[in-house]
């Protein structure tokens, strides 16, 4: 897979590779395998993770085949960019890998096709930016709190933030008393240096912003996490 993809253009990070660069043995001795994997993906540096999945299916009349299919999504979202399967034909063989390999030759460009359009589609359109604004169990104050000189909530504080940070002004926000859940578009690459967008800068701004608007109130913005495409603020 890694091959097809490198002899499309495509730049990618082996991730055997980094997870001995992680010191595979500390890795999964202090954590379960899926943090493992999670904290191997995080540290790629990647854009999109590509998973695969290879099946064999034995039918009745004694023949198998194998199946295989490639996802790829957003690493911090998991936003689906494309899929597809393959499959390798049925043959009375019980050797899988062989036709694993056979599976692998059908790949087609369709799929980095889609792939490639989806990413430019991010190119154009932005990329999303996961933010969730928590109010701590001891901040007497929900979202709904009246804060600054304005007039305005936390939350219509935010969503005037949001239009103005906003790429092209689309967000979306959910919020229930103690919780803010953010969505808001972010170029990919920024829009005055021409540099690739760091999604972390975005962290200073906003814990700026919520310094500002929560100054009256005593109440003070801490990151919690601050993960490729997400942020997570509490606020004490």
């Amino acid at each position: 897979v890694k091959a097809a993809f490198n002899e499309r253009g495509f730049i990618t990070r082996d991730f055997i590779t980094l997870l001995k660069a992680l010191k595979t043995d500390d890795v999964l001795t202090h954590g379960s395998q899926s943090d493992a994997k999670s904290k191997v993906v995080q540290n790629s540096k990647a854009d999109i993770e590509v998973s695969t999945k290879i099946s064999v299916i034995h039918h009745p009349d004694g023949a198998a085949e194998v199946s295989l299919e490639l996802q790829a999504a957003e690493i911090n979202t998991g936003s689906s960019l494309a899929n597809a399967s393959y499959l390798s034909g049925k043959f009375l063989t019980s050797d899988t890998v062989r036709l694993a390999n056979r599976a692998l030759a059908m790949i087609k460009d369709d799929f980095f096709y889609t792939l490639q359009d989806a990413f430019n589609k991010i190119v154009e359109n932005g990329r999303e930016m996961v933010i969730q604004v928590v109010l701590g169990e001891n901040c007497e104050m929900d979202v709904y709190t009246e804060v600054g000189n304005n007039g305005n909530d936390l939350q219509m504080e935010m969503e005037d933030w949001l239009a103005a940070n906003a790429y092209k002004g689309v967000y979306s926000i959910n919020s229930s008393d103690k919780v803010l859940d953010i969505s808001m578009q972010v170029p990919l690459y920024d829009q005055t240096t021409g540099n690739p967008y760091s999604p972390s800068r975005l962290r200073g701004t906003l814990v700026r912003f919520l310094r500002e608007t929560l100054a009256s109130t005593g109440h003070e913005p801490k990151t919690r996490a601050n993960i490729g495409q997400k942020i997570v603020i509490a606020i004490e």
